[in-house]
């Protein structure tokens, strides 16, 4: 199996600098737009039913128990980041995906 071959096996594409598409700033701007609607609509979505199924799970600690969901989903933002860009200064994600599942 030649280098390539695994390369695409561990989901990994080498390209070289010519070979990189070119981005208009106006097709940036549009999926930056995009992104940020979607994200605003998932967050706000995210805060209603947080509210609700802390609630639902313990009604007389609700409040407590937002504010540990909370907690959860901040940590989870600031650490996906992170584990992304420490899994692509190691070559693969395999592990990473495997380590995050278990």
């Amino acid at each position: 199996m030649s280098d390539s071959e695994h390369l695409a096996l561990l989901g990994r594409r080498t390209m070289a600098s010519d070979d990189r598409p070119n981005l208009s700033i106006v097709r940036l701007l549009c999926l930056t737009s995009f992104m940020m609607a979607t994200g605003l609509v998932l967050s706000t979505y995210g805060m209603i039913t947080l509210a609700l199924e802390s609630y639902r799970l313990t009604p007389d600690y609700a409040n407590l128990t937002l504010s540990a969901l909370l907690a959860l989903a901040g940590v989870s933002q600031l650490v996906c980041p992170l584990a992304g860009y420490v899994s692509d200064r190691a070559g693969t994600r395999v592990p990473f995906i495997a380590g995050g599942a278990g």
